[in-house]
């Protein structure tokens, strides 16, 4: 029986499409030093690998900058990186907008100014989507398809009480022998090749990520449609 070709975990093309490597789905730029024993791998394309990592910098970068995870050991290690950066000049080239901006508390009280940044949206959904079609491979040994939606939100306050119930359908967290990251998922039995999870890095920035194939949301809107259009005859 002939061995199945491996599947790049980002795009979904084997080797035909380029050569091929495999690479720690929660990036190795996260860690300022040796990673821990146990990180998980997935099979990409180099070419793919090249341009996440990209991503994955920025994405690294902004969790180092964030006040709350100041205190994490690892974060205090990479702040000679960042500080590198500053002198080289390559840091205000990436974070965009920096500059000391006017910090406000809850009851409207001025606290000074603080160093701050106008975040590329685009490029931290990116990452994030990266590291969504890692761990479904890593777990599922088959990519996640191309033709999924994804929606990903930052953990703030109860933001995520109306996905509760779904939180407590996820595995317990998985890491790798640190708190540097660690991640939740469940793969719903109702939507076949779809995923929620979240994405802890840090012990401080926890994201939640869904993912769906855009069939089967089309179904459901058509389904939802027609069960309107019956309820209003």
């Amino acid at each position: 029986m002939s061995k199945k070709p491996k599947l790049c975990a980002y795009c979904g093309l084997d080797a035909t499409a380029g050569p091929m490597t495999t690479e720690h789905f929660a990036a190795r730029c996260l860690w300022a030093g040796p990673r821990p024993q146990f990180t998980r791998t997935v099979p990409v394309h180099l070419e793919c690998n090249r341009i996440a990592a990209v991503d994955a910098e920025y994405l690294r970068d902004v969790l180092v900058l964030e006040a709350g995870a100041a205190g994490h050991p690892v974060v205090q290690k990479h702040q000679e990186t960042i500080r590198r950066k500053i002198d080289s000049g390559r840091l205000t080239r990436v974070l965009k907008g920096v500059g000391m901006r006017p910090v406000v508390s809850p009851a409207g009280l001025y606290l000074g100014h603080a160093p701050s940044f106008k975040i590329d949206q685009s490029a931290m959904d990116r990452a994030l989507r990266n590291v969504m079609r890692g761990i479904y491979y890593s777990v599922n040994e088959v990519p996640l398809g191309q033709d999924v939606e994804f929606k990903i939100m930052v953990e703030k306050g109860d933001n995520l009480a109306g996905v509760q119930r779904i939180i407590d359908a996820m595995v317990l967290w998985q890491g790798f022998g640190d708190d540097v990251f660690a991640c939740r998922y469940v793969f719903p039995i109702s939507l076949p090749a779809s995923m929620n999870c979240l994405m802890a890095y840090y012990r401080y920035r926890v994201f939640y990520g869904w993912a769906c194939p855009k069939s089967l949301l089309d179904a459901a809107d058509k389904y939802a449609a027609e069960r309107m259009a019956a309820l209003a005859v």
